[in-house]
Order: structure tokens, then C-alpha cells, then sequence
């Protein structure tokens, strides 16, 4: 199928493994196409596959799902590879769970409580979004949770080598500026605000806008 998204899955208890690929592969739009129980393996081996969205237990073996997360997107973003939609699935709720996520570069969290047809919505959205905030209720969360850390003194020694240009896009989006009035406030094409951003985001070593929003919040640069 032209459309067919490729799925990775890490998980390290084979049943929910198991469980979780039956229903994957049962729709028509969605294929497993790895499996790995160990997370250290899979960061070896995942920058070789062509991966569209891995969804991501927290509870791997060698490592936990969020520090797997983390350690994925710094290596792609250095390398300049495209880095696949990630989400982190868990055993319950909680608000340092999906800060945790946020903060590792993951597109969504989904724990087992949902159930299959919620992972299988945040599977086809993380594919096809792009990656704008809600900022509204993401502002709002952050401003509600416990578990923000101190900004951290590298994010910032990057933003300091920013150009004059790249800053004045980071402003607007600090200021929950839509992209396209971005393009308008600098009297530049769309095309051109995507691009510098992307670049912002890889040099910091990015995966989503809500973790650059993120990032920014904890080094107190944020609307909060």
C-alpha cells in the first residue's frame, strides 16, 4: 500500500509486544516492520530503518523508554537523519510521565488505560501532523505541573549563536506565533519560516516543537 505507514515497536514484555502488533498489523494502513525488546540494540539499529512511527514502552529493557527517546534524537538530529514520530506508552498517567516524553523529543503518550483504539489514533495523528502546539493547553500544563526542570545552560549557549534572523523567528514562536503570521510579522515566505526553524531545531537537537516550547519554558524564556 503507497500509504502504508512502517511502525516500530520496543517493548519489553513480549506479550503486550505481541498483543500490541496483532492490532497494528490487523489495519490496513499500518505495518510493523521492527520489533526489540532491548532498547540499547534498537538505538543501533534504528537509524538504519526506514521508520515512520515507533511506538515506545517505557518500560524497556537496558534502558527506560524516555532516556531511549532522548538518546534517538540527539544521535539523528547530530547526524541530520530524519527522525521518526515517537511515542512513549506506559502502565498508568502521570504529569511527569508526559513532561518526560515532551522534554525526550516524543510526539504523544499513550498509557495502557486508553487502550487500542487511542494508540492507534495517536499513531496515524503523530504521522501526519506538524508539529504545531496547542499552545494554549500546553501553557497551561506546564504552568500546572511539578516536574519542570532548571533550563539547561547548554540550550542556552546555542541560542546565543543564533543570527539575528533565527532569533527573531524563536521570538515569535516564543510569543505562540503561528507560522504563518511569523511569515507576515518578518515579511518572508512561509516556506523560508519553516526552514529556519528546522534548522533552530536541529542545532539545538529537536524533534518537536512542543519540546523547543518546552526547553524554552525551563530556561525561563517562555510565556509562563
Amino acid at each position: 500500500m503507497a500509504n502504508e505507514l512502517r511502525i516500530g515497536l520496543l517493548d519489553g514484555e513480549p506479550s503486550i509486544r505481541s498483543g500490541r502488533r496483532m492490532v497494528i498489523d490487523s489495519q490496513a494502513d499500518l505495518r510493523v516492520v521492527y520489533e526489540e525488546e532491548n532498547g540499547l540494540t534498537a538505538l543501533e539499529r534504528i537509524p538504519d530503518l526506514l521508520i515512520d512511527v515507533l511506538v515506545v514502552d517505557h518500560r524497556l529493557k537496558a534502558i527506560d523508554g524516555i532516556s531511549f527517546a532522548k538518546k534517538l534524537v540527539e544521535t539523528l538530529t547530530a547526524a541530520e537523519q530524519p527522525v521518526p514520530k515517537i511515542i512513549i506508552t506506559g502502565p498508568y498517567y502521570s504529569r511527569e510521565l508526559e513532561i518526560a516524553s515532551i522534554r525526550a523529543g516524543a510526539t504523544g503518550l499513550v498509557t495502557q488505560e486508553k487502550g487500542s483504539a487511542a494508540l492507534l489514533e495517536t499513531i496515524r495523528m503523530a504521522a501526519t501532523t506538524l508539529g504545531e502546539p496547542d499552545f494554549g493547553l500546553l501553557l497551561q500544563f506546564l504552568n500546572e505541573a511539578d516536574a519542570i526542570h532548571l533550563g539547561s545552560q547548554v540550550f542556552l549557549m546555542r541560542l546565543g549563536e543564533l543570527t539575528e534572523k533565527e532569533k527573531a523567528v524563536l521570538d515569535l514562536f516564543e510569543a505562540m506565533t503561528p507560522f504563518e503570521e511569523i511569515a507576515e510579522a518578518l515579511d518572508m515566505q512561509r516556506y523560508r519560516v519553516r526552514q529556519i526553524f528546522e534548522k533552530v531545531m536541529r542545532r539545538c537537537g529537536f524533534a518537536t516543537r512542543s519540546q523547543l516550547y518546552l526547553a524554552l519554558f525551563e530556561a525561563g524564556k517562555g510565556n509562563g
